[in-house]
């Protein structure tokens, strides 16, 4: 265990490392972490899942969460990719999922199909899931009532059918992140992937969140240059895997 100081809750941590949008976006009420070298390490817990995450000068960074990981004994790790390919054997996933992470502060401009955007409720949920399954079978959320701080958002055609939707992470000091933005096949082209996150994004910055974030995976050039027309800056290359039990557990 390292012999700094373990730093308990969101604030202390800002308070001795920087409010830099990447951690202060990942930071939950609840995280513990290490400042070091100008380097971050923290450990939080989220609707049920455990995560170490780090950022800083890339050797730095992955020394500290190479040494924090055996005490903490996260279920999962999520580092900037150049930290992911420093780390020892035993932490690198061998499938590590690569997403880039994008944020804002400042509102869209207003897109047309913005009228055909809402809120869900848990009425929706089974549309949604139907949606995911053609358009989005990878999505990393689903529709689940049970999970808190998620909020739901979709557009609807014609006869109300939800034919795009996304979610947004929020509460515990996390984010606002959205994820699993997906448009049905047979909408597409009409705008609707730009139409739910403007309309999202602007209702979150009204709501006095100071950034909302968003992750796309890697090698999706298509969808990440709709996100940059929107205003949002992809500012890390992220790597994510699932860690395996040490026999301590």
């Amino acid at each position: 265990m390292s012999s700094f100081p373990v730093l308990k809750g969101r604030e202390a941590i800002l308070a001795a490392y920087r409010a830099e949008p990447f951690v202060s976006c990942f930071l939950a009420d609840n995280a513990e972490g290490v400042v070091r070298d100008d380097a971050v390490a923290w450990f939080r817990e989220f609707n049920g899942r455990s995560v170490l995450m780090g950022d800083g000068p890339v050797r730095a960074t992955a020394r500290l969460v190479a040494e924090l990981a055996p005490h903490w004994r996260p279920d999962r790790l999520t580092v900037p990719q150049e930290v992911f390919e420093q780390l020892p054997g035993e932490l690198r996933s061998a499938k590590p999922g690569r997403w880039h992470w994008f944020f804002t502060r400042s509102a869209p401009p207003t897109h047309p199909a913005e009228s055909r955007v809402r809120w869900c409720t848990e009425s929706d949920f089974d549309a949604i899931t139907a949606l995911l399954d053609v358009a989005f079978p990878d999505a990393s959320s689903r529709p689940d009532p049970a999970v808190p701080h998620r909020r739901w958002f979709g557009a609807t055609d014609a006869n109300g059918s939800i034919v795009a939707c996304g979610i947004a992470q929020v509460g515990d000091g996390i984010g606002p992140m959205l994820g699993s933005i997906a448009v049905h096949p047979d909408a597409r082209r009409q705008g609707l992937g730009s139409a739910i996150t403007s309309w999202v994004t602007r209702r979150l910055l009204d709501e006095g969140n100071a950034m909302v974030a968003l992750g796309s995976y890697a090698g999706e050039e298509a969808t990440h240059r709709i996100y940059r027309r929107l205003g949002y800056r992809d500012t890390r290359v992220l790597a994510s895997g699932r860690l395996e039990p040490s026999p301590a557990h």
